[in-house]
């Protein structure tokens, strides 16, 4: 629905734990593979990195979902 509206999709997220940590991000924390889909096809940035330079591959990779590496 907020993709509908026009919702930024490269503006970090405020979180302490995850700090600018990008919708695409969480989604790969999450491990939703559908959302991820959707994020991508929208036009989010696979290479947005959030702090300490982590990309959602990095966080794809560190979690062990092989699925979301290859999405």
């Amino acid at each position: 629905m907020l993709l509908d509206y026009g919702a930024l999709l490269d503006v970090p997220v405020f979180d302490c734990y995850y700090p600018d940590a990008y919708p695409i991000h969480w989604t790969t924390r999450l491990g939703e593979g559908n959302t991820l889909k959707i994020l991508l096809a929208s036009g989010a940035d696979p290479n947005a990195l959030m702090a300490e330079d982590i990309s959602c591959l990095h966080l794809a990779a560190a979690r062990g979902w092989v699925d979301g590496i290859f999405i």
